[in-house]
């Protein structure tokens, strides 16, 4: 049985959101307030993660699969934040620092997908060259 392109980019897509909201909260749990290895894990580790699975399980051409992936993205900072929000009302969130956040998040991922992209092709290339 085969799966269509669409319905892979689809699942895939999903996967990535799915990974994105569980490393999105895991953090609470695991770091005291105001570490730097919270800060470290949110703005490294979630969005480099997230990276790597998009790279691995998106296809397509690579506008496609960025955009995937950038989608996924900002959509698990938007579910993420409104569940905050429905859990806990009285919750104090600055809305225009969390679309920096969600742009600088999209920024690193995609940052780190196109060196993966590029080095892929790199190694490709020098491989036939030999």
């Amino acid at each position: 049985m085969t799966i269509s392109p669409f319905w892979r980019n689809a699942l895939s897509a999903v996967a990535v959101y799915a990974c994105f909201l569980v490393l999105q909260q895991m953090p609470t749990n695991a770091f005291p307030d105001d570490s730097q290895l919270y800060s470290w894990y949110v703005f490294v580790v979630i969005p480099s993660i997230s990276a790597v699975l998009g790279y691995v399980l998106l296809r397509g051409h690579v506008a496609l699969r960025l955009l995937l992936l950038n989608l996924t993205i900002i959509g698990a900072i938007a579910s993420g934040t409104s569940w905050s929000l429905i859990s806990d009302p009285t919750l104090p969130i600055n809305f225009p620092f969390l679309r920096v956040i969600a742009a600088f998040l999209c920024i690193v991922a995609t940052g780190l997908f196109v060196a993966l992209y590029l080095g892929s092709k790199l190694v490709g290339h020098v491989r036939r060259a030999t």
